[in-house]
Order: C-alpha cells, then structure tokens, then sequence
C-alpha cells in the first residue's frame, strides 16, 4: 500500500556522503524505478503464501486473485495493455464479481493506457511518486524521547500493528482478519524477508509501517499515523527505525510509493523521485 502520510520529517540534514548517494540516484534514475517497480511486485507476489490467494505471472503482467471481496487483495500489474489485453487480464475478477486495483509504473503518465481502462470502467484511484534511497548512511532517529519505535516479533505485537495500520488507512472491518492471516501465512520478523514496525507516543501506538526486503533493497509500505498525532516526527521515526533494520541487515537501497503529501518527509530523510505510479480501481457497482 502506498505511504500516504502527510507528516513532516524530524529535520534531519543531509551530509556529503548523502549528497554522493544523490549523485547515483539522479544518473541511474531508470535503474532506480525499476528497482521500485520490482520491489513492490515481489512484495505482492510473496502473498502467494497464503492459500486464498492465487497469482498468475505473464510475459507483461502479474496477477494476484483472491476470492475475498477488497481490492486490496486482487491485484494487476501491467504497464502497456491494448482495449482486447485490459478485457482478459480483467476476466478473473469480473467473472467473480470482484474489485481489483491495477497498478501502472513508468516516468509519467500513460495516457493511452488511462484511456483504455476508463473505457472498461476502471476509475484513477491516486497517483504516487516513485522514490529511492540510499542506505550508505544511517538514517537519523528521532529527536523526542516521546516518541519510541519496535518491531513486530509475534502474534500479540502483531495485533497492535494491525490496529493502527487498519486505522490509519481505514480499512473496512470484514477486511482485517484475512489481512492478518495474510501477513501471518507471509512470516514477519527480524530474520525474515517481511518486517513490520510500530511507533508509538507515550506509550501509545500510534505509527506503523512495513519493509519487504528483496536482493540488496528494501520495499517500503503501510507507512501512516493516526490523525491528530500527524506532522510531529512520528512518520519520519517510524520510517528510520524500518530503512535501520534494513541497512543492518545488508540492504544497500531503499524504495517507496509516496503521496505528494509525504514527498518532503522521504526527502528529509535521503529519497528522490525517481517516476510516477497510478493505481485504478474497477469494481461491480
């Protein structure tokens, strides 16, 4: 899921080493959303783990098909597709009266693409900003000693982690159990490829995201704070404590979808722009 948190960062400045990273980003701006592009397919391609959920690899394109109900569960990744390819990549889902998103990456927008899916009834969801990072250098942490981060490790910790995340991007509640099953049939923790992270203010859950690692980059997602804690540095918390795990870990890039509200927050800490993302939805109604 995009991090679609409009929190302003800690402040943290950027360094030398900082601005070298920078250097690479911006010469190896393709090679950079392609790592973006894959990061995120592969997150969703891991969800095959769960039984419910079936996916299909094509030459152009992935699919993720689950019978449950919600979009965020069925899933079409393509970026060029003809008015006769939307029509077949769309049968699963509309012979089965489901809705599904369809995600397009590239460096603007297809329009040629948006016009054949507004024909088939898709609707243009968001757009998000591709953005990539270094992890040569350590991400700072937080400055408020309010403000405390921790890894999800177990069940329990994970019931926490679901609570704010549902919250925070509204997840409608028949929804949240097979979301849990999902992640849990995944495998989460400090020695897996799925990690979650919680941040909370006095004592108070209030933060969350996630970090797909795959080869040597990290995957971001489900970065969020509850309304009403916004724009205090817990985004920018949270998000370290996840691109710290990675770099630990060996990772040496980090990438995300990011709103335009959440743009100078990954900028603050080391992300550039790197290309455009939409997502579509289509639905029975």
């Amino acid at each position: 899921m995009p991090n679609s948190l409009p929190t302003m960062g800690i402040g943290a400045q950027h360094r030398p080493a900082q601005a070298e990273a920078f250097g690479y980003l911006a010469a190896h701006g393709s090679k950079m959303a392609r790592r973006v592009e894959e990061g995120m397919r592969e997150d969703i391609r891991s969800w095959k783990a769960w039984p419910e959920i079936e996916t299909e690899v094509s030459r152009d394109a992935l699919l993720t098909i689950c019978p449950r109900p919600f979009a965020i569960f069925n899933n079409i990744f393509c970026n060029l597709a003809d008015e006769r390819r939307i029509a077949e990549l769309l049968c699963p889902f509309s012979s089965g009266d489901l809705p599904v998103l369809w995600w397009i990456f590239g460096t603007g927008h297809n329009l040629e693409l948006d016009r054949g899916l507004k024909a088939a009834r898709f609707v243009h969801a968001f757009e998000s900003t591709m953005m990539a990072a270094s992890l040569r250098e350590e991400p700072p942490s937080p400055r408020d000693p309010d403000i405390q981060t921790r890894e999800v490790s177990d069940d329990l910790s994970l019931d926490r982690w679901i609570r704010v995340m549902t919250r925070v991007f509204e997840f409608p509640k028949p929804a949240q159990q097979p979301w849990k099953d999902l992640l849990q049939a995944c495998h989460f923790g400090p020695n897996a490829t799925h990690r979650h992270f919680i941040a909370s203010w006095k004592n108070l859950d209030v933060g969350c995201a996630s970090a797909f690692v795959h080869k040597d980059s990290v995957s971001l997602s489900n970065v969020g704070v509850l309304p009403g804690k916004r724009e205090a540095g817990i985004g920018s918390a949270v998000t370290a404590a996840a691109l710290n795990a990675a770099r630990q870990s060996g990772c040496k890039f980090a990438t995300l979808l990011s709103t335009k509200a959440a743009r100078s927050m990954y900028e603050r800490l080391g992300f550039e722009s790197c290309g455009r993302s939409d997502c579509y939805v289509w639905t029975t109604r």
